[in-house]
């Protein structure tokens, strides 16, 4: 699956963090080789995307 870049493209900030991830979520993300914290930060910025949207069309109706 391929995970959609989000980000916007002026948007350079990063935070370092330290973060406690489930076995699977690593594994997952980790097997997918180099840049695989980048795919997770779009997969997180999707994840708010979809959260944003659905919320909006809660206040819309």
């Amino acid at each position: 699956m391929q995970i959609p870049d989000v980000r916007e493209q002026d948007d350079e900030e990063t935070v370092r963090i330290t973060v406690t991830l489930d076995r699977r979520v690593y594994d997952w993300f980790r097997q997918s080789g180099r840049g695989y914290q980048k795919r997770m930060n779009r997969a997180l910025l999707w994840y708010i995307d979809q959260l944003e949207k659905q919320e909006a069309g809660y206040r819309e109706r």
